[in-house]
């Protein structure tokens, strides 16, 4: 196991409305137990395009290990994936989300994503 919860990491991302495959940075959601069962990580997708809709959940600097280059993030809570490690693309970008923040973005992505109200 390469990377761990929390980790930024590029993955290739068929984007909704465009065609062909855009690298896009992903943070990663599992745990070591979920890798350890079929060798993949789920992940959920990280943008730069600022959209406020219920599926935006806002990066700031301070929530990461490492500052992203760039103009703001956020997580688009409902672009859900799973990756192996063949899939990431290397890059010199990495960061991580701090513990605390990654457990809010799952609970948002619980709310807004797999709940039904």
């Amino acid at each position: 196991m390469k990377y761990n919860r929390g980790d930024i990491i590029e993955l290739p991302f068929t984007i909704p409305g465009r065609s062909g495959v855009h690298p896009h940075p992903a943070l990663i959601l599992s745990g070591k137990d979920a890798y350890h069962l079929d060798a993949c990580y789920v992940c959920v997708m990280l943008t730069h395009s600022i959209r406020e809709d219920i599926f935006s959940f806002p990066i700031s600097d301070g929530m990461l290990t490492r500052s992203l280059s760039g103009p703001p993030s956020q997580v688009r809570c409902h672009l859900i994936t799973y990756a192996t490690e063949d899939h990431v693309i290397t890059n010199s970008h990495r960061s991580s989300m701090k513990k605390t923040y990654v457990d809010l973005l799952v609970r948002m992505i619980n709310d807004c994503v797999l709940c039904e109200e």
